[in-house]
């Protein structure tokens, strides 16, 4: 009986106390903060704006986009300890699959955060009136470069002119629109956003931030892709529609969207030499003469305090330690992976050094079609003497001098393929038997060879990625 009452009178406790009690319980939690409050905060604030930059994509990795582009080809092995890129190259992969390429799931989000930024962003102590319109303007740029990236890789999307307040149906389900339409639009977002940004920034930490440059470069290269054949009055996507019948895309070839594209680059060209930037170029030890092995290097690797005014639009974010780490043989040291392979199409790409084309295209078998006005290219036989450029580039040999205005580059007894080609391809490809600046000897691919198969951790086609490795980093040091 004292258990009942007991619970009787808690019940009537609890009901003539309910009113005293709905004050105090109506609170929101004080972990929990509005959009309002939110951009009440400096730091709060620039959390927000960088998570928006945090979702720009990561293109010096090796299972991103550069990895199922047709100039990579990443180990084969890959594929069985879940590396995405290896199933996009052989095509092993439908709409549900996860990919090396998110976009679709990612930037409509990172597109709501930055109307919000705009909406809600102002003044606050420590942030001035005049970046808080920066940020505004840079928030501006990544709505119109997230749907650039969209229009590019899907060929047409809806556009995300809001953020929407409610999850609606109508709010949600947006539908495909042309795709001049979204082109047009995200274009002049970043012309707009252009305006605002200033070409440069003096603070070091701003390094890597949204300028009026970038705006200008991310629309210039929007607007090339819009000109070119693979959109503009392709026959192939001339009956693709979206869900209530609108064409998608133009079925005629428009001569002004090349005209539109141009006026785009003439245009970053003007402001980006106004603002200081330029090609990179390094000189021999004359202070003259271009050094063009290192000034091709470089300019991949030298940031803006290093004297290199080329990158227009910096990231501060990736994964490059690693992608060294892929690039370098596996029997170089612990840590050397071997798995970043490029292909004999990209190869036979690079040219002579006297600027003329080895390769001219292919014949039905694969055969290569080799240029009749090219003396010095051969696909067999060896090298019978050193060949030296005109660079303090050290990295051909074990006996490069960064003060010598001439190294070797190709040594005797070289694959005749291999000899003679311009300095971007020595930059770009490490072949079978170069020598390697990590293990002070030559490369070897072949199988069973220190750095060959059969691991799959090997470069299958002959060949390794030379370009944007840092070549005095060591895998061998932590």
């Amino acid at each position: 009986m004292k258990k009942y009452i007991k619970i009787a009178a808690l019940s009537c406790f609890a009901l003539f106390s309910m009113s005293s009690c709905n004050d105090y319980l109506d609170k929101e939690p004080d972990d929990q903060l509005t959009l309002e409050t939110v951009f009440e905060n400096k730091e709060n604030m620039e959390r927000w704006l960088a998570f928006i930059y945090q979702e720009l994509p990561e293109f010096y990795t090796y299972d991103g986009p550069d990895a199922i582009a047709d100039e990579l080809t990443p180990s084969k092995g890959w594929e069985s300890q879940g590396f995405k890129a290896i199933l996009y190259q052989k095509g092993n992969w439908t709409a549900d699959s996860p990919g090396v390429i998110s976009y679709w799931t990612t930037f409509p989000k990172a597109i709501r955060s930055a109307y919000q930024f705009i909406k809600y962003a102002h003044a606050v102590p420590g942030v001035t009136e005049q970046e808080v319109e920066y940020m505004k303007a840079e928030c501006r740029f990544f709505i119109g470069y997230f749907h650039s990236m969209l229009v590019m890789t899907y060929g047409s999307v809806p556009i995300i002119r809001e953020a929407a307040e409610s999850a609606s149906s109508d709010n949600l389900m947006l539908k495909q629109e042309p795709f001049y339409d979204v082109v047009d639009w995200a274009a002049n977002e970043m012309l707009e956003a252009s305006k605002v940004l200033p070409s440069s920034y003096d603070e070091s930490q701003k390094y890597g931030r949204v300028t009026s440059i970038a705006c200008l470069a991310m629309r210039a290269r929007l607007l090339l892709f819009a000109a070119s054949d693979l959109v503009n009055g392709n026959p192939d996507m001339a009956d693709i529609v979206n869900c209530d019948g609108t064409p998608i895309f133009s079925k005629e070839k428009d001569p002004q969207r090349w005209k539109d594209a141009v006026d785009a680059c003439q245009l970053l060209i003007d402001e980006a030499e106004a603002a200081g930037h330029k090609l990179h170029i390094e000189y021999l030890t004359d202070g003259t003469t271009i050094d063009p092995f290192l000034s091709y290097q470089n300019a991949l690797l030298k940031r803006k305090i290093e004297g290199n005014n080329e990158i227009l639009f910096a990231r501060t974010m990736d994964s490059g330690g690693y992608f060294d780490k892929q690039c370098t043989p596996r029997g170089m040291g612990l840590n050397g992976v071997g798995a970043i392979c490029v292909s004999q199409s990209l190869v036979d790409a690079f040219f002579m050094k006297d600027g003329k084309m080895p390769i001219l295209g292919y014949n039905s078998d694969g055969s290569p079609i080799l240029n009749p006005d090219v003396d010095n290219y051969s696909e067999s036989g060896y090298t019978t003497d050193d060949e030296y450029y005109p660079t303090n580039w050290i990295y051909g040999s074990g006996n490069g001098s960064a003060t010598a205005d001439h190294n070797l580059i190709v040594a005797k007894n070289t694959y005749n393929m291999y000899a003679h080609r311009e300095p971007r391809f020595y930059i770009s490809v490490m072949y079978n038997e170069e020598y390697h600046w990590v293990g002070k000897r030559n490369c070897d691919f072949f199988m069973d060879g220190k750095d060959g198969g059969p691991s799959h951790d090997a470069p299958w086609t002959g060949y390794m990625c030379r370009k944007r490795t840092d070549p005095t980093a060591n895998p061998k040091e932590p």
